[in-house]
């Protein structure tokens, strides 16, 4: 996969246990760099590939505004700098993070931007999306018909 830079194009790189650190903490390194601009653009299906090249989110680590962690398949972008806790995963904190989806994220979660004409399963419904906008507490789809639509 090759994604692209302000400078070029950038290929993204295989990681190859056998080698020697130095020939792959580098270019992991960049390749992070290269993905984490360009979250918002990549893809639903690109995030779930390349989540493996960020650190995993876990309780009692202290992490910064842009930090970008791999988190339930997916990656999270930090929003605000805080010590993360078990009870604040980024699905209960929308505050805190924002999730990036996988293909395989079909049920309501708080946190993620959705676009008009996706559909998401919430309480045993399925909802489409009417307006684009980030989910949130509050903002469930059956609270909120200038949002959401049922569909079945």
């Amino acid at each position: 996969m090759s994604l692209s830079s302000p400078v070029g194009t950038v290929t993204t790189y295989t990681f190859n246990p056998s080698g020697a650190i130095e020939d792959w903490v580098v270019p992991f390194h960049d390749a992070r760099i290269c993905i984490k601009g360009q979250l918002g653009s990549i893809g639903d299906v690109a995030v779930a590939e390349v989540a493996g090249l960020f650190p995993d989110w876990e309780p009692g680590v202290a992490v910064a505004a842009g930090d970008v962690l791999a988190w339930d398949g997916t990656l999270v972008e930090v929003l605000q700098a805080h010590t993360t806790q078990a009870d604040w995963t980024p699905d209960v904190v929308p505050a805190l993070f924002r999730v990036y989806r996988s293909p395989a994220m079909t049920a309501w979660v708080a946190g993620i931007a959705v676009k008009a004409g996706e559909r998401f399963t919430f309480g045993g419904a399925t909802y489409e999306v009417v307006q684009a906008h980030t989910t949130q507490k509050g903002w469930e789809p059956d609270k909120v018909p200038s949002l959401w639509k049922k569909v079945a």
